[in-house]
């Protein structure tokens, strides 16, 4: 019985020992190296001047205290990357705040070890850019082998940087939007926008008499675009999407290629002929 026990009292203690290992790397893993780094980012990034007007911007925006809540790493642009950014960008406050967004994202990324390969990375504010590992760039820039090394590591973070501005790229859908009714194809999914009512999203404020729910109609109106529901959301920015803009004259020919066999509506009113005309330039786009 005493060698059951302390078989029993060894097993335990090896097992004590083998969770406190695994407590103790994950914590290594997650944790601010202090004992390498003397700073945060912002101290490191405000006690060298060629970042001024980029730590000026931080806290303009309140971004500063942002970028400290977390582990974080940042392609920082240094003072003639910054001189670079149109003043419609410095001077406005929301599109400010958006171009520094793209410059940092989650977690410690350095080059030659976490970050060892080609990829999309989502930055701060939902855009992805993407990087590369040989040559190492960030948005097509070279990242810069400056006295401070690739890869500065902070206390709660890594900094890169970069000699050239960000460019802010829309994404599909916000290029289409923005060319407007230039032609068919893009006045047709233009068209397709509007708002509708979206129960989930409304307030619910009674009940009928058969059991039903009543809602605020007004809170339930959400904006939505027919292409975007059933055949691709080019908003979404973790996949890639391209898209072909026809000529009028290509829109047309494919108009009439395809119209013979989409008559869903077969009635001989206006509003039949409007919804078969739909369907048709629905499958051309």
């Amino acid at each position: 019985m005493k060698v059951f026990k302390s078989t029993i009292y060894v097993s335990i203690a090896i097992l004590l020992l083998a969770v406190s290992g695994c407590k103790n790397a994950w914590d290594d893993a997650i944790k601010v190296n202090e004992s390498t780094a003397s700073a945060t980012t912002m101290e490191w990034l405000s006690l060298h001047a060629e970042y001024s007007m980029l730590v000026e911007a931080l806290k303009k925006t309140g971004m500063d205290k942002e970028l400290e809540n977390y582990i974080s790493t940042i392609w920082a642009p240094t003072n003639t990357a910054m001189g670079l950014v149109s003043t419609e960008i410095l001077n406005n406050t929301d599109s400010l705040r958006q171009y520094l967004g793209c410059l940092f994202t989650q977690g410690s990324l350095i080059y030659g070890t976490t970050l060892n390969a080609d990829q999309r990375l989502k930055m701060y504010n939902g855009k992805y850019i993407y990087v590369t590992t040989e040559p190492k760039t960030f948005d097509e820039i070279a990242v810069s082998d400056n006295a401070n090394g690739v890869n500065v590591v902070s206390k709660n973070g890594v900094i890169h940087t970069i000699n050239s501005p960000v460019v802010l790229r829309r994404n599909v859908w916000e290029i289409i939007e923005s060319l407007g009714n230039q032609n068919k194809q893009l006045a047709f999914l233009n068209s397709l926008s509007g708002e509708v009512f979206d129960p989930e999203q409304a307030t619910q404020i009674g009940w009928t008499s058969d059991g039903k729910p009543i809602y605020d109609t007004i809170s339930g109106m959400v904006w939505s675009n027919e292409y975007i529901t059933n055949v691709a959301d080019l908003r979404v920015e973790d996949s890639t999407f391209t898209f072909l803009i026809v000529e009028d004259q290509v829109f047309d020919q494919e108009y009439t290629k395809y119209k013979p066999y989409y008559k869903a509506f077969t009635g001989s009113t206006t509003k039949d002929s409007l919804a078969n005309d739909h369907l048709v330039k629905m499958k051309v786009t």
